[in-house]
Parts: C-alpha cells; structure tokens; sequence
C-alpha cells in the first residue's frame, strides 16, 4: 500500500525508456557478435518485457 504512488511512477516513466533499452540490447548484441560469442550477422529485434 505505501508503495503503490511509487509504483504509478516507475510505471508511467517506462514507456519514455523503450527506446533506449532497445539501443541498449542491440549494443549488448553487437559486443557478443565482436566477442565471437554470438554469429556474426544482423542484430536481432529484441524488447523487454516488465513483469507485474
């Protein structure tokens, strides 16, 4: 109950971040491509997804 404010906020300020986790998970790719851990080749589409 006393987190529910704070919960409305950290919900309402993902959306604004979408963009940036999408960069973020296309850079962690790309540095597994470099590395030879992952086949090298197009970056995969990828999203996160928040859980409850």
């Amino acid at each position: 109950m006393a987190l529910g404010p704070l919960d409305a906020l950290v919900c309402s300020m993902r959306p604004a971040c979408d963009h940036t986790y999408v960069l973020l998970l296309r850079m962690v790719q790309r540095l597994h491509q470099a590395g030879q851990a992952w086949p090298a080749g197009e970056s995969l589409p990828a999203k996160l997804m928040w859980g409850p």
